[in-house]
C-alpha cells in the first residue's frame, strides 16, 4: 500500500475508470457540502494572480485493484473512500462545461476528453467516473449533456446547484474567470491517494480513515505550535494571553481573530483551511521566545477588540457602540476585516472615537444601499479583505474608508441610484429578512420620535395589499394613472418600499380597507405608521409621494459615495435571470410574468434576455396560459428543437393543444423559496389569469434592477 498526493487532473488523465462498488451508499451530499466546496474554489480562483496558486487539501481518496479485468487499455479502480467528493467534483466540471459551451462549444470536447469520458471506449468503460447503480443514469446523463439531465436529485441536484453558481460568478467584465475556475478544480485541488494492492484489507483502512474523532481547529493547531516552541516562557504566556482568550472567545471566534490577524497584516486572500499554515510560515522566522511571546501578546489584543465587536455593549464609547450593534443586526460578518483594523487604529491612538464612529457608518451605507439596490453580495469578501490596507490613520480613518469603497468595481449606489430604486424596486424581494426589517426600523428612527418602541414584535406589512379586496382595486382604478389598467399599478407598486411599514397588527390588517387600515396605524407608536393614517386615500399617487420622502430618508441616514471616483455600475438583471432559470427543476414551468416580478423588471425584457444570452433552461418558461410565447425563440437561429418536445421529455404534461397543466406551474411563491428568499409575514399571491395577462402586456420604460437571491 502506497500514498500519493496528486491532483484531480492526474487522476481522470488517461484511459482511467473509477467504479463504486455495490456497498457504497448513494449520492448523498447536501447544499450545505455544495456550498462549502463552491466557496473554497471561488476563493481559489479569486487568489490566483498569473503566476502562483494556493492549493485546498480536498482529503484522501482509497483505492484498490478491481478485482475483474476491464476493457483493454482501460485501468479499473475500485473506490473504498472518497466516492462523494470524486462523484461531486466531476458533476462540477460538466456544470462547467456546459456553461463555458454558450461562448465556447469547443470546451465540450476538451473538458470531456481530460476529466469526463475515455474517448474511444464504448459502454460502460466510456465514463471516468462510474457511480453506484442507483446514480448512473442520472450522473450519465449530465456527462452526455441530455436535456432534462438535472431532473431529480443527487447527483442532478449537484448539477443544478453548480449551473446556478456558475451564472452567478461569471463576471461579463472578466473573460478568464470561468477558466480559472475550472483550472483550479483541476489543478488546485490536493488529494492524497492510498493505492491498495491485492490482498489489502481496504476495509479496515476505511474504518481508520473515517474514525477522527473530534477535528482540531486551525487555531488549536497555531496553540501547539506555540508553546512547542516556547519551553521556558509557555506556561507563563499560557495563562497570560492564551488562556483568556479562549475564556473570552467561542473555539470558532478564536479561529476568527487568527484569519483576522492574517488579513491586518497585509495578506487578503488567505484561505480559512490555511490559517495554521500561513501563520506557521510567518512565525518560522521568529527564534526568540520573547518575540513569540509577543505574538501572543497581539493576538490577545486583537481577542479584545474582537470581542467588542460581538458583544458591543461593551464598547464605552456610545456612538462606536451603536454603530458596532447595527453591524451585528445587519448580520455583517464579512465586514469584521475593517472594523477590527479600526478598532485597532483607535487602541493605538491613531484615530478618534469620532472618527471610528463615522466609519463604522460609512461601513453600514455601504451594504444597506447596496441592499436596497439589490446588488449582488458575491464580491463583499474580497472587498472588505483588501479594505484593511487602504486604513492606515495617515488621514481621518472615515474619510479613507469612504474613499477606497467610492473607487473602482465597488459598486456603492450613488444617491440617484439609491432613489430610483426606492421608488420602482421590489425591496421586499431584497436582501434578507433581517436587514429589510432593519432599513424600515432606521427609517422610523429617522422621524425622531421620543416614545420607546419594541421592535422586535413588529413585522413587514403591505398597505396596499399583495391580495387586494374589491374595495381596493374599486381605488386603484378610480384614482390611479390615466390609461393605467389597476392591476399594472398594483404590480408596479406593492412591493416598493413605500408602501410598506412595520406594524403588529399584519395578520389584523390583512387585506382590509384603507380606512380600517388606517385606524389602526393613527394608533401606533410609530410615527412612520401616523404619517400613513394622515392620508385620506391610498393610492399610487401617495405610495409614490411617500417613496419619495423615504427616499430622500434614505439618502440622509446612509451616506453615499464619493462620485468623483466612483465608476459607473453595471447593473443588470440578467446575472438573477440566469441562476433564477438554472433553478427551475425539470418537469415544471413558470411564467415570464413571475420571473420578472422576482427581479423587478418585467415580461418584455424578460424575454428579450432569454432570448440573445444563452441563459438555462427557456423552455421552462411559458406565457400566463401555460403555452410556448408567440414571441419564443432559440439563441441559435439554426436549432428546430421544439420546446414542448423538450418540456414533455422531463415529465411535463403537455395537452393537444400545446398547453403545459397548471398544477406543473411554479408560483411566486414556489420561485422564493426555491431561491431561498426569506418573507417575514404570510405571502399570499394572485393566482388568477387577468392578473398574469397583464404581466405579458407590454411595460416598456420600466428600470431594470439587480437580482440578489439567496440560494439555498
Amino acid at each position: 500500500m502506497k500514498a500519493t498526493e496528486t491532483s484531480l487532473a492526474d487522476l481522470l488523465s488517461g484511459k482511467k475508470q473509477y467504479l463504486m462498488p455495490l456497498y457504497q451508499r448513494a449520492y448523498s451530499w447536501t447544499p450545505k457540502q455544495f456550498e462549502q466546496l463552491w466557496t473554497d474554489l471561488v476563493e481559489l480562483a479569486e487568489a490566483f494572480d498569473g503566476t502562483a496558486r494556493s492549493s485546498h487539501f480536498m482529503g484522501s481518496m482509497v483505492l484498490a485493484p478491481a478485482p475483474t479485468l476491464g476493457p483493454a487499455g482501460v485501468a479499473e479502480w475500485l473506490v473504498v473512500d472518497g466516492q462523494q467528493r470524486l462523484t461531486t467534483l466531476t458533476v462540477l466540471l460538466a456544470a462547467i462545461r456546459d456553461h463555458a459551451a454558450v461562448d465556447d462549444p469547443d470546451a465540450v470536447e476538451r473538458i470531456d476528453e481530460q476529466y469526463l469520458v475515455n474517448k474511444w471506449a464504448t459502454g460502460d468503460a466510456r465514463y471516468k467516473v462510474n457511480p453506484t447503480q442507483l446514480d448512473r443514469p442520472s450522473y450519465r446523463a449530465i456527462v452526455d449533456r441530455h436535456h432534462g439531465a438535472d431532473r431529480g436529485e443527487g447527483v442532478a441536484a449537484a448539477y443544478r446547484y453548480f449551473r446556478a453558481q456558475l451564472e452567478r460568478f461569471d463576471d461579463p467584465d472578466d473573460p478568464h474567470d470561468v477558466r480559472r475556475l475550472e483550472d483550479s478544480v483541476a489543478s488546485c485541488l490536493s488529494i492524497v491517494v492510498i493505492s491498495a494492492q491485492q490482498g489489502d484489507n481496504v476495509h479496515r483502512i476505511f474504518e481508520s480513515l473515517n474514525n477522527t474523532g473530534v477535528r482540531l481547529t486551525q487555531a488549536d493547531l497555531l496553540r501547539n505550535y506555540f508553546f512547542m516552541r516556547m519551553p521556558s516562557r509557555g506556561e507563563t504566556a499560557y495563562h497570560a494571553y492564551w488562556l483568556p482568550m479562549q475564556d473570552m472567545l467561542r473555539p470558532d471566534e478564536l479561529e476568527q481573530v487568527v484569519w483576522l490577524d492574517l488579513i491586518l497584516r497585509g495578506n487578503p486572500q488567505v484561505r480559512r483551511d490555511e490559517i495554521y499554515r500561513e501563520q506557521q510560515s510567518r512565525l518560522e522566522a521568529i527564534t526568540d521566545e520573547a518575540a513569540l511571546e509577543e505574538e501572543l501578546r497581539h493576538l490577545h489584543h486583537l481577542a479584545g477588540l474582537f470581542r467588542l465587536i460581538v458583544e458591543p455593549a461593551r464598547e464605552h464609547d456610545a456612538a462606536i457602540a451603536v454603530g458596532l450593534h447595527r453591524l451585528s443586526e445587519w448580520a455583517a460578518q464579512t465586514v469584521q476585516p475593517p472594523v477590527l483594523k479600526l478598532l485597532d487604529l483607535r487602541a493605538r491612538g491613531v484615530a478618534s472615537n469620532e472618527q471610528v464612529a463615522s466609519a463604522l457608518l460609512v461601513l453600514e451605507s455601504f451594504l444597506v444601499r447596496r441592499m436596497i439596490v439589490g446588488r449582488a453580495t458575491n464580491n463583499l469578501n474580497r472587498i472588505f479583505s483588501t479594505l484593511p490596507a487602504e486604513i492606515d490613520g495617515t488621514a481621518p480613518v472615515d474619510d479613507q474608508v469612504r474613499l477606497s469603497l467610492s473607487g473602482s468595481r465597488k459598486y456603492w449606489p450613488t444617491d440617484a441610484e439609491l432613489r430610483e430604486a426606492v421608488l420602482s424596486g421590489p425591496f421586499y424581494w431584497r436582501g434578507r429578512g433581517i436587514q429589510r426589517a432593519f432599513v424600515l426600523r432606521r427609517l422610523e428612527q429617522s422621524f425622531g420620535s421620543k416614545e420607546p418602541v419594541d421592535f422586535s414584535t413588529l413585522t413587514i406589512e403591505h398597505v396596499l395589499p399583495q391580495q387586494p379586496s374589491d374595495d381596493w382595486w374599486d381605488v386603484l382604478a378610480a384614482e390611479g394613472d390615466d390609461d393605467a389598467d389597476p392591476r399594472a399599478v398594483h404590480g408596479q407598486l406593492v412591493h416598493t418600499l413605500g408602501n410598506l411599514t412595520l406594524t403588529g397588527y399584519n395578520s389584523t390588517l390583512s387585506n382590509r380597507p384603507f380606512a380600517e387600515k388606517r385606524t389602526h396605524l393613527s394608533h401606533s407608536a410609530l410615527r412612520m405608521n401616523q404619517s400613513i393614517a394622515a392620508h385620506d386615500h391610498w393610492n399610487a399617487a401617495t405610495i409614490r409621494a411617500r417613496a419619495k420622502d423615504l427616499a430622500q430618508r434614505c439618502i440622509d441616514i446612509w451616506v453615499g459615495p464619493i462620485e468623483s471616483v466612483q465608476e459607473a455600475t453595471d447593473s443588470t438583471t440578467l446575472t438573477g435571470l440566469r441562476v433564477l432559470l438554472a433553478l427551475i427543476p425539470p418537469g415544471t414551468w413558470t411564467t415570464y410574468g413571475d420571473i420578472a416580478a422576482i427581479l423587478g423588471s418585467h415580461p418584455v425584457a424578460v424575454g428579450a434576455l432569454m432570448a440573445t444570452n444563452g441563459v438555462p433552461n427557456p423552455w421552462r418558461v411559458l406565457n400566463s396560459q401555460g403555452r410556448i410565447a408567440d414571441g419564443f425563440r432559440w439563441e441559435d437561429p439554426s436549432d428546430n428543437t421544439d420546446p414542448l418536445d423538450l418540456l414533455r421529455d422531463e415529465g411535463a404534461k403537455v395537452s393537444e393543444d400545446g398547453t403545459v397543466h397548471p398544477s406543473q406551474r411554479l408560483s411566486l411563491a414556489d420561485l422564493a423559496d426555491l431561491l431561498g428568499v426569506q418573507v417575514d409575514d404570510t405571502v399570499e399571491f394572485l393566482e388568477d389569469d387577468a392578473r398574469r395577462e397583464l404581466f405579458e402586456s407590454e411595460l416598456r420604460d420600466l428600470r431594470f434592477s439587480p437580482f440578489d437571491g439567496h440560494l439555498p
